[in-house]
């Protein structure tokens, strides 16, 4: 990345810090998360630019989106999420250190309009998806055995009750080894950072 545009992303970031309210720079190494999990990864967020380009594509009605992200960190995704008039956004960090930033930046978020806004402190892998979750987010949180835990219990939520579901998923490599040779997804737009995945009915 180049200064001129590590600049851009710095003053970026400082303006939607100040615009939400929120506090969610910083690089925290996996070893200092305390975490038992070896498929987690550090903290570092996702630039707010990306964040703010990936939102708008998500091809539901924003009142219809059930947004969750996994591996929410401080809830910077969360609260880019939230200031868009989705139904739902939840949260799913192994971390409880990072929980409590998190939910502190949700209490002090300005201008939301998610109708719901919810973080929980639990590993992925354990994690219950939600009957009507429809959007998955991820910003390269964890691999190995993790992600593909994960992504199972996607299905099988998906096949027990049938719906549209979208994937955002950063860094995306990891994510296209792991649904390789599956059926049930394909991806419909790639760049050279983000991979956006629909279900193969969908078509």
């Amino acid at each position: 990345m180049g200064f001129a545009t590590r600049v851009r992303h710095r003053l970026y970031t400082g303006y939607c810090e100040r615009k939400f309210g929120v506090s969610t720079r910083g690089l925290i190494q996996a070893p200092e998360l305390g975490v038992a999990n070896a498929d987690a990864v550090g903290y570092c967020a996702l630039e707010y630019e990306y964040l703010l380009w990936a939102l708008p594509e998500i091809p539901f009605p924003a009142e219809e989106v059930v947004f969750v992200d996994y591996g929410a960190g401080k809830g910077r995704a969360l609260a880019a999420a939230a200031v868009r008039p989705f139904r739902r956004v939840i949260g799913v960090e192994i971390s409880g250190e990072l929980v409590e930033i998190a939910r502190r930046n949700l209490a002090r978020l300005r201008h939301r309009r998610a109708g719901q806004v919810e973080i929980h402190h639990a590993d992925a892998a354990a994690f219950a998806v939600p009957d009507d979750a429809n959007v998955f987010f991820f910003f390269n949180p964890f691999g190995g055995a993790t992600l593909g835990r994960v992504v199972e219990r996607i299905r099988e939520s998906w096949m027990a009750h049938p719906r549209e579901v979208f994937f955002i998923y950063f860094n995306h490599g990891r994510f296209d080894e792991c649904i390789e040779g599956q059926s049930w997804l394909h991806k419909v737009h790639e760049t050279s950072f983000c991979g956006f995945y629909r279900l193969a009915s969908a078509r």
